[in-house]
């Protein structure tokens, strides 16, 4: 533990804690299982022993992953990564009794759907698949974790017998003590995306006996008809109590959710084509309007150019007659002066002619 800071206990069980922790090495948060092995039986430790060994044999983008194990004050400590976003048990008490969009329960389930045939094709039971078992991060990307009382088959073909699971996840197989094998998690994958479409468990009793004899029967409310045909018969095949159907549903969920989401995703593409075709031609309408502004505006600025420039060559031309006239003013009174000049020279001479007589 000293790689390790202790943040918090996010929760507790029987025999130990989950504690968030810091890496001191990287300062990712990392959460650290305690198991008290010294109080367990040998066939619990046995049972903590092989959680270790389940979560060393997956690798998936989808499961929580495992990082290290060790033994410390006679504590087993598994640490595996956090997901920050808490699981899809609260993701669906917080929507406070409003449905969510199909797109995202789409979203959430083919992840699940990838990690359980992840999970299948090692040949590992998960036994315990439940909301409170689907973490998130804050992206949105599903975790599956909790492997705690999973089953590793030597073979395809062996069944566990062992009736191991949450109530309200348990399948027909389970309640009726018969043997079972991957089923099991499809039929709690189905009762996860029946809770997911309606926020609520697909069977519910006030006791055992009432809660079995409902998914024997299969006696659940139908889905909200919010959500497409689709997603009502994919939720209705995962929560067939026919094991001759159940077998073939691992298969059958994911190539069904997948082809939808595929068929989502052609539409939303050929939407967004749509919608970016007519707005690259409003685009188009609009640079045309502002290219007709700037002609009518040039034409303008032309027009105002020339009006000015013939203000000036009026004013030039007025400049110029003003200046002839005023050049004309003044040849004039120099012509005045030279004649007033001329005769009193001619009055001057002929006062010295008249002098020269007398």
């Amino acid at each position: 533990m000293d790689r390790y800071i202790r943040q918090k206990v996010v929760g507790r069980g029987s025999f130990g804690a989950a504690v968030l922790v810091k890496s001191k090495v990287n300062q990712r948060l990392y959460i650290l299982k305690e198991i008290n092995i010294q109080q367990m039986s040998k066939k619990e430790k046995e049972e903590s022993i092989n959680e270790i060994r389940v979560l060393s044999k997956l690798r998936h983008p989808n499961i929580i992953a495992y990082r290290e194990s060790f033994i410390e004050r006679g504590l087993l400590c598994i640490i595996m990564d956090y997901a920050d976003g808490g699981d899809i048990y609260q993701k669906i008490q917080n929507c406070k009794g409003k449905l969510m969009d199909e797109e995202e329960i789409l979203n959430y389930f083919v992840q699940i759907c990838l990690a359980i045939k992840h999970v299948h094709d090692r040949k590992i039971l998960h036994r315990d698949l439940k909301t409170q078992n689907i973490f998130l991060t804050k992206d949105n990307i599903v975790k599956l974790g909790d492997f705690g009382i999973a089953r590793i088959l030597n073979s395809t073909l062996e069944f566990a017998k062992t009736a191991i699971g949450t109530p309200y996840y348990l399948s027909p197989e389970i309640c009726e003590n018969k043997s079972y094998s991957f089923q099991s998690d499809i039929w709690s994958l189905g009762c996860v995306l029946y809770e997911l479409t309606t926020l609520k468990h697909a069977f519910d009793s006030n006791n055992m006996k009432g809660l079995v004899m409902k998914i024997l029967k299969c006696q659940y409310p139908p889905i909200s008809s919010k959500y497409r045909i689709e997603a009502q018969l994919l939720a209705a095949k995962n929560t067939n109590n026919n094991s001759s159907n159940n077998s073939n549903n691992n298969k059958l969920s994911t190539a069904d959710i997948l082809k939808q989401k595929e068929q989502d995703k052609q539409y939303a593409l050929e939407k967004e084509q749509i919608r970016q075709q007519q707005l690259k031609t409003k685009q188009e309408q609009a640079m045309i309007q502002v290219q007709l502004a700037m002609q009518r505006r040039m034409e303008r600025i032309k027009q105002a150019h020339e009006a000015s420039e013939e203000v000036q060559m009026r004013r030039k031309q007025l400049q110029d007659v003003m200046q002839e006239d005023k050049d004309f003013n003044l040849d004039a009174d120099k012509t005045a002066v030279e004649l007033t000049v001329t005769r009193r020279k001619r009055k001057n001479n002929q006062r010295r002619s008249t002098s020269c007589i007398f």
